[in-house]
């Protein structure tokens, strides 16, 4: 095998890390780079373009977490609301009451009271338990045509004892209305 003989040049003297590593530029030169960009204003089209170079290229678990804390408490209208793809009209506000109201409370324990506090699937006992609705709350709301939170508490449907079950939180996720997974499975 050749050797081959290296030049000492201005460029391996002031970046002598430019050797080894696949990037053009040493960690020093990118700082200065990066300070001497800090405040400069970005046009529209190159926001584009780095966004194209960006798009489909997976991010790593650390990058996400950055993501995810600048955007922690800030406002977000493009994905709340009625920007939003789940949303339904309000409709999540009124059970998030309905479900923390003394009413559903004392369904809930008369459940569990009911089933022993054993689960009706797996049988259970000594697990986090989960009251389910055998009829869901969200077809009961539609049904009913439940608007608001007086209507909801006034609606009988929605606290009679037969119409629930006690199952363990792992057989309680498995279940078709358990958070997305009937719109999973309304999808596929």
């Amino acid at each position: 095998m050749k050797k081959i003989k290296k030049h000492r040049t201005l460029k391996n003297r002031l970046y002598p890390d430019i050797r080894k590593s696949p990037n053009p530029f040493s960690k020093t030169h990118i700082l200065h780079m990066s300070i001497a960009q800090k405040g400069k204003k970005l046009s529209l089209e190159t926001k584009l373009k780095i966004g194209m170079i960006h798009k489909g290229k997976p991010k790593s678990k650390e990058h996400k977490k950055k993501i995810s804390m600048t955007l922690t408490g800030k406002p977000q209208p493009w994905n709340s609301g009625k920007n939003n793809i789940w949303w339904r009209g309000g409709k999540s506000d009124i059970v998030n009451k309905v479900k923390s109201s003394n009413k559903y409370k004392r369904w809930r324990s008369e459940v569990y009271k009911r089933d022993k506090y054993t689960c009706r699937k797996c049988k259970k006992k000594g697990r986090i338990l989960n009251p389910h609705h055998i009829i869901t709350v969200a077809s009961i709301f539609e049904k009913y045509k439940l608007t608001s939170y007086t209507k909801a508490m006034k609606c009988k449907e929605l606290f009679k004892v037969s119409n629930g079950k006690t199952l363990c939180r792992k057989c309680h996720k498995k279940t078709n209305s358990f958070g997305f997974n009937h719109y999973n499975k309304k999808n596929k």
